[in-house]
């Protein structure tokens, strides 16, 4: 990718009154990413401990978290189609909150596999296109927001550490069965701030892009990338939680850990920006790569609370730094007009795919071969990912601008 400086204003959405004055919107959308990720600092680390808790089997747990991603990310295209054919992305996205909020009272009522399904898929395709509009937004109004698409983001961060600490304090004086209602609870304000989202979108009509005529070799190996990535993050996605149990660990240090990886997340988030002003996103994202796999190699060997605990500090830097890597690339190759889909199609393949097939499988290997191992068999995975990031590395340098 070319370098450093120019990037970055691409990543950031900065236009030359990037860096102008703020509004109260700048609150708004801050205060929106809080309330959706607290409700995700609940669901991560905790819902794998409720459903084992339910009498779930490995197998089924995978197969339960694995639907998550893939309704999501495939509900997540024709959202993004419908919000930037249409210019509704706004009005689409107090809809989709108030309908995931609704659904997530079904999971909590939910007792067996076929209406845990049921519950989970529904939860999954109505907030399936949550967090890619809320990007969108943050890339078309980030002038307004005060240019800094990390500072904004971090605030998500700061509720994921919100919601998993809490959760941790109520599953530990209670059951991990109280994990659905902890959900509902979490996102039931999230409505009332949607309808103060901002409502423009930029680009013209005619730079309209549907999502899958955005690929193109430089996306091409972008994707791979993002695909293998999350393809080998089963185990800490959705088994750690079960790693800690299977170790002989308290229940609240799947909570504890994932609250305190997020708290280096939010750091990263918020010097992201220098960070990208030495460094291309190919680069940093190839660093990523090697450092997560050292992390689930380390994970399988340690056993104490304090070593399990510290290893996953280097968890929120190396998510910080893909994610707004992504976004970079994104920004790079994807047309203004067409924000919200490229965000659904990067969602789409990375998580809807590497991320659903990588919990299942996760969850099929666990029972058989424990998590220690699975952890060993992800970090060569990861590894395998740095191929198609030294491609993406290459195209950069030479690819056009989106209109």
């Amino acid at each position: 990718m070319g370098h450093s400086a120019a990037a970055t204003d691409d990543a950031h959405g900065a236009r030359p009154e990037a860096h102008g004055r703020t509004d109260g919107t700048a609150f708004t959308v801050s205060t929106a990413f809080f309330l959706l990720f607290i409700g995700m600092g609940v669901w991560v680390p905790y819902v794998p401990l409720y459903l084992a808790t339910r009498g779930l089997s490995g197998a089924q747990i995978g197969l339960v978290l694995g639907l998550a991603p893939a309704v999501r990310w495939s509900a997540a295209i024709p959202w993004a189609y419908a919000a930037d054919r249409l210019r509704i992305r706004r009005r689409l996205f107090v809809v989709a909150a108030v309908a995931s909020t609704a659904c997530l009272v079904g999971l909590a009522l939910a007792e067996r596999l076929p209406a845990i399904l049921l519950a989970v898929a529904a939860v999954a395709a109505f907030g399936a296109p949550l967090v890619p509009m809320m990007d969108a937004m943050c890339a078309d109004h980030l002038p307004r927001l005060g240019g800094n698409y990390g500072r904004l983001r971090a605030w998500g961060s700061l509720g994921f550490v919100v919601g998993s600490l809490l959760a941790a304090a109520v599953i530990a004086r209670t059951s991990p069965l109280v994990v659905p209602w902890l959900l509902v609870a979490a996102q039931v304000v999230l409505p009332v701030a949607a309808f103060r989202l901002p409502r423009g979108q930029h680009g013209h009509l005619e730079h309209f892009h549907a999502p899958w005529r955005l690929l193109s070799p430089p996306m091409n190996a972008f994707l791979a990338a993002s695909l293998l990535f999350n393809l080998g993050a089963g185990a800490w996605a959705g088994f750690f939680a079960v790693h800690t149990r299977a170790l002989g660990l308290p229940d609240w240090v799947p909570g504890v850990t994932w609250g305190l990886g997020v708290v280096t997340e939010v750091i990263a988030l918020w010097i992201g920006r220098d960070v990208f002003t030495r460094f291309g996103a190919a680069d940093v994202l190839i660093g990523v790569l090697l450092a997560t796999a050292a992390r689930y190699v380390v994970t399988s060997l340690v056993h104490g609370e304090v070593a399990t605990i510290a290893t996953q500090l280097a968890y929120g830097p190396c998510f910080a730094f893909s994610h707004l890597a992504a976004q970079l690339v994104l920004a790079r190759l994807v047309p203004s007009r067409s924000s919200t889909n490229g965000q659904a199609l990067y969602g789409f393949v990375s998580f809807g795919i590497g991320g659903s097939l990588g919990l299942v499988i996760a969850g099929t290997l666990v029972d058989r071969l424990g998590t220690a191992r699975v952890f060993q068999i992800e970090a060569a995975c990861t590894l395998l990912a740095i191929l198609p990031a030294l491609r993406l590395r290459a195209l950069l340098r030479h690819a056009p601008r989106p209109a």
